[in-house]
C-alpha cells in the first residue's frame, strides 16, 4: 500500500503549491465532500441517491473494524487527500456504538484487543471528556489511517481533509483532535495541513472538550448542521453543578447558605436540593445504563475490550465552527415534514439540497483570492481575534504569521503564498528572524527594533526575502508588530508571588491587571494605587511600558508586595503561560506571578 500511494501521488507533487488548502469554510468543498461520502454505498438507497464526486476518486477502502467502522481514502490527483469516515449502518453493532454514550476522560488509554491499547490525548484540559463508543471506533480507525497518512506525506501530499456524515461526523471530530495532537507533539509533520468538515454530526464530548477543540482548530474545522435535523442535538445532555468552571456561584452553594438566617437557610437548602439532586441522579443513571451496562454488549463484539473508567459528566456540547443550513419553503416542498420519516432532515440528500441552495460559497473567512486592490493595510483588532502571532505590511504586500495557518504573504496582483509555520529565532542584534521553505520557494522574515515598540504604531522594521527560487535577492521592506494572545484579554487577580499566597485582605483592592489586547493597553492596581500604560508582545514575552500610577499612600503590611509587584513588572520581558483559568508571568528578575481570571 505504501508503494501504491506513492505512485498515485508522486505525479501531482508539482501541483501541491497551487492546490493548497485555505482556512475558512468553503461551500463548494463541503458539497464535494458530501458526494465523496456517496462512495460507501454500492447501491441506491433513499437519502443517499446523490451524485458521486466529480473532483475526488477513491484509492482505498478499509476493511470493517471496531464497532462496524470503515473509512475510505480519496484523492483529487492535485495534492489533496480526503479521509472519509462512514456513518451508522443498519447493523445493531453500529447503533450500539452510538448508544455506548457514557463519557471518558479525553486523555487516557483503553485496551481494545489483546496486545492493542489505544493511547489518546484529545484535549489538554483534565475536565475534557468524550463519547466512549466513538472513541472505541477511533482507536481502531486511527491504527489503519496513520500508516496511510505517512505514505501520503512521503509522496509529497501536505493537504488532508477529514470528513464524515452523522456518526462519521462524530468520528471526524475525534480523529481531528487526535491528529492535531500528534502533530503538536511531533509524531506527525508540522507542515501537514488538516481541514475538517463534520456533517450532520452529533455532539462528541463535553463543553471542556469543545473549548479545546475550537481553540486549536479555529478556522480549520467546521460542523455543518441542518437547522431541522434532530441528530446534532444528541446525545442528550445532563448538566450538574460540577460541569461549570471551577469558579462559579453554584458548586459551593450550600456553604454560602450558612451565612443566611436559619429560616432562610432551611428554605434555600430545600430548593437547592430539589434542583441539584435530580441532575446528579440522572447523570449516574446515564453512566450506569449507557456506560457500564452497554459495555457488556460491546464485549460480545470485542471480547478482549476492557471498559475504561468513566468520567462523572454527561454535559454534551456541540463543537467546531457551526455552519447552519436554514430550510425554506422550497426545502419543505422537496422534503415534506412527516413524523414517521424521522431521518428526513438528516440524510445527505437533504444537506446537499440546502448546500446547493446556499450557493457556491458562504464563507466564515474566504479563501484568499488573487489580490487586485492597490493597498494593503494591517488590522490589529481582526488579527488579534484570529490568533495571529505577527503581522507586517509594506508597499503592496501584507504578511500574517499564525502558528496553525503558517506564513500567508499577500501581494497585490498575485496569488497569496502560504508557507509552513516555524518559530522565530532571536538575532544577535536583538531582532528576530523567521525562515520557512516549501517546494521551490523560501521566505525569510527579518524583524528588528522590537525592543522600542510603541503600541499602535507598527514600529518594527521588516524585511522579507527569497520568496522565489529564481529571485534570491528580492526584499520587501515594511513595518509590523508581534501580537499578544487574545486569551490575555481579561481581568487577572494576583494570587501568588514566588509561590506564596497573596492575602487580599492586606489591600484596599487586590493587585490585578486588565489587558486590552486589541489596543495594547493595560490597567489595574498594585493593591494601593491604580496603574495604567502600554504593553507590547515579543517572542520573549510581554513588555510593559512606563506605567502611570496614582499617588495614594498606603503604608502597612502590603507595601512590600506592592514594591515587589512593580519591580517585577518593570524588570524586562514577562514570559507568560496559561493553565485553565490561571496566567503565570515569569519576570526577568526571577519573580513568578500567578494570576487568576476573575471576569
Amino acid at each position: 500500500m505504501r508503494t501504491l500511494l506513492a505512485l498515485l501521488f508522486i505525479s501531482c507533487m508539482h501541483a501541491v503549491a497551487a492546490q493548497r488548502l485555505a482556512p475558512g469554510f468553503d461551500m463548494q468543498e463541503y458539497t464535494e465532500l458530501l458526494k465523496v461520502g456517496r462512495s460507501f454505498v454500492d447501491s441506491v438507497i433513499p437519502g443517499l441517491d446523490i451524485p458521486h464526486s466529480s473532483r475526488f476518486r477513491r484509492v482505498y477502502r478499509s476493511p470493517v473494524m471496531g464497532l462496524e467502522n470503515m473509512w475510505e481514502l480519496h484523492t483529487d490527483d492535485r495534492g489533496t487527500a480526503v479521509i472519509s469516515l462512514r456513518g451508522t449502518t443498519a447493523k445493531a453493532v453500529s447503533w450500539l456504538a452510538n448508544g455506548y454514550a457514557a463519557m471518558i476522560p479525553a486523555t487516557g488509554s483503553m485496551q481494545l484487543e489483546k496486545g492493542f491499547t489505544f493511547e489518546h490525548q484529545l484535549a489538554d484540559d483534565p475536565q475534557a471528556a468524550v463519547h466512549v463508543g466513538w472513541t472505541v471506533g477511533l482507536g481502531f480507525l486511527q491504527r489503519d489511517i496513520l500508516p496511510k497518512v505517512d505514505s501520503l506525506y512521503t509522496a509529497g501530499v501536505r493537504d488532508v481533509v477529514i470528513t464524515g456524515h452523522s456518526q462519521g461526523g462524530a468520528l471526524a471530530y475525534l480523529l481531528t483532535a487526535h491528529l492535531w495532537d500528534l502533530r503538536a507533539r511531533g509524531v506527525l509533520p508540522g507542515d501537514l495541513r488538516l481541514k475538517t468538515y463534520a456533517s450532520a454530526a452529533p455532539k462528541p464530548g463535553n463543553l471542556f472538550f469543545a473549548h479545546h477543540y475550537e481553540s486549536v482548530t479555529r478556522e480549520w474545522a467546521f460542523n455543518v448542521v441542518n437547522a431541522w435535523d434532530w441528530v446534532p442535538e444528541t446525545p442528550m445532555s445532563i448538566q450538574t453543578v460540577e460541569d461549570f468552571n471551577a469558579i462559579n456561584p453554584f458548586t459551593d452553594g450550600k456553604a454560602a447558605m450558612k451565612e443566611l438566617p436559619l429560616s432562610q437557610r432551611v428554605v434555600a437548602r430545600h430548593v437547592y436540593n430539589k434542583l441539584d439532586k435530580p441532575t446528579r441522579k440522572a447523570q449516574r443513571n446515564y453512566q450506569h445504563y449507557l456506560g457500564s451496562s452497554a459495555s457488556g454488549f460491546v464485549q460480545r463484539t470485542l471480547p478482549d475490550f476492557v471498559p475504561p473508567p468513566y468520567a462523572p459528566t454527561n454535559n454534551y456540547a456541540r463543537a467546531g465552527t457551526i455552519i447552519t443550513l436554514m430550510p425554506d419553503s422550497a426545502y419543505r416542498a422537496r422534503f415534506p415534514q412527516q413524523r414517521e420519516r424521522v431521518f428526513v432532515n438528516h440524510m445527505p440528500d437533504a444537506y446537499l439540497f440546502l448546500a446547493e441552495r446556499n450557493g457556491p460559497a458562504v464563507p466564515v473567512m474566504k479563501a484568499l483570492p488573487t489580490l487586485q486592490r492597490d493597498t494593503l493595510t494591517l488590522d490589529r483588532h481582526r488579527d488579534v481575534l484570529r490568533g495571529v502571532e505577527f503581522h507586517a505590511a509594506g508597499d503592496g504586500w501584507l504578511l500574517t504569521v499564525h502558528a496553525q495557518q503558517g506564513f500567508v504573504l499577500e501581494r497585490v496582483g498575485m496569488a497569496p503564498m502560504v508557507f509552513p509555520y516555524s518559530a522565530p529565532v532571536k538575532e544577535k542584534n536583538g531582532g528576530y528572524r523567521y525562515v520557512s521553505t516549501i517546494d521551490n520557494a523560501r521566505i525569510a522574515v527579518v524583524v528588528s527594533d522590537t525592543a522600542n515598540a510603541v503600541p499602535g504604531t507598527f514600529p518594527t522594521t521588516v524585511r522579507i526575502g527569497n520568496v522565489d527560487a529564481s529571485s534570491t535577492h528580492i526584499w520587501h521592506y515594511g513595518t509590523g508588530e508581534f501580537l499578544p494572545p487574545v486569551r490575555l484579554h481579561d481581568i487577572w487577580m494576583l494570587m501568588t508571588m514566588d509561590g506564596k499566597r497573596v492575602d487580599q485582605k492586606l489591600f484596599r483592592e487586590g493587585p490585578r491587571l486588565e489587558f486590552f489586547v486589541a489596543d495594547g493597553h493595560v490597567v489595574g492596581s498594585d493593591g494601593c494605587n491604580g496603574i495604567s500604560g502600554p504593553f507590547t508582545a515579543t517572542p520573549e514575552g510581554l513588555f510593559l511600558g512606563d506605567l502611570m500610577r496614582t499617588l495614594r499612600a498606603c503604608p502597612g503590611a502590603g507595601e512590600r508586595i506592592e514594591r515587589a509587584f512593580h519591580k517585577a513588572l518593570g524588570s524586562g520581558p514577562l514570559r507568560y503561560t496559561f493553565h485553565n483559568n490561571d496566567l503565570t508571568l515569569r519576570a526577568a528578575n526571577g519573580t513568578v506571578l500567578v494570576f487568576r481570571r476573575v471576569d
